[in-house]
């Protein structure tokens, strides 16, 4: 049954427990499923934060902070959630901020509270918020 989950779509160990906990196995035998797949490399937890986090950075759609709560959200460890946050760099965050503001607002930037609210509800830093307000604001190519 594990097998079979995992060839529809990488799963986290938290989630992979989830999944077949909910399907009626016993926890001791989940755990041992589990330990398997992990010795074998079929479940890396590493790994899968890793393609995670640079599949929602290409996407361009969200910031750092809604990123990592993406991540934290299936159920990766804390642990290797930090360590990815440390290869984050911060002028990609601003740069795809600026990127939002010109597919969502177009040349009117007049409303400079609406593009923060935007932008924050993306979950991106103050900073690059206002890196990017100014950057636009400032009507330089980019």
């Amino acid at each position: 049954m594990a097998l079979r989950l995992l060839a529809g779509r990488a799963y986290s160990e938290q989630e992979l427990r989830i999944k077949l906990l909910q399907r009626g196995y016993a926890s001791y035998d989940v755990n041992c499923v589990v330990m398997e797949l992990r010795e074998r490399g079929y479940l890396d937890d590493a790994a899968l934060c890793r393609f995670l986090l640079d599949k929602y950075r290409r996407a361009g759609k969200y910031g750092k902070q809604a990123i990592f709560s993406k991540l934290r959200q299936r159920g990766l460890p804390a642990k290797i959630v930090d360590e990815a946050a440390v290869s984050f760099d911060y002028y990609e965050e601003w740069e795809y901020a600026v990127k939002l503001i010109r597919r969502r607002f177009g040349e009117d930037y007049s409303d400079s509270t609406a593009i923060i609210r935007y932008l924050g509800a993306k979950g991106f830093s103050r900073a690059a918020i206002l890196q990017a307000l100014r950057h636009v604001l400032q009507n330089t190519d980019f």
